[in-house]
């Protein structure tokens, strides 16, 4: 370690993109860290932590919407993986939009319910 770094064990990490709908996905992300700052607060670890993941997700987001721009843009047009990539989550969310809207035509409405 050089002077002026914090050593971070990470135990385990996991990061989920679901296809909620047409340009919509959740983005959940889960990990396990050890920073080793005994002396600093739990709720400040907690604050920046959280912190860390809206800027990490802001960027992101500014990323994604602007993705036509970046560098390996071309690739994404014309790669046979990524045009396999997009087939797949395409009728991913398209099976999940099926799903959900099935569900909610089972599901009676709040008034019904209240009725019953």
């Amino acid at each position: 370690r050089g002077k002026g770094t914090v050593q971070l064990d990470v135990h385990e990490g996991a990061i989920e993109l679901e296809p909620l709908g047409a340009g919509v996905t959740r983005l959940r992300a889960v990990g396990n860290a050890n920073p080793h700052l005994s002396a600093v607060p739990t709720s400040l670890i907690n604050w920046l932590a959280r912190s860390l993941c809206h800027v990490a997700v802001t960027v992101l987001e500014a990323k994604a919407a602007d993705i036509r721009s970046l560098p390996h843009a071309q690739r994404l047009a014309s790669d046979e993986v990524y045009r396999w990539l997009a087939l797949r989550l395409d009728a991913h969310a398209a099976r999940r939009t099926t799903n959900v809207s099935a569900a909610k035509a089972k599901t009676p409405a709040k008034s019904m319910r209240a009725a019953a």
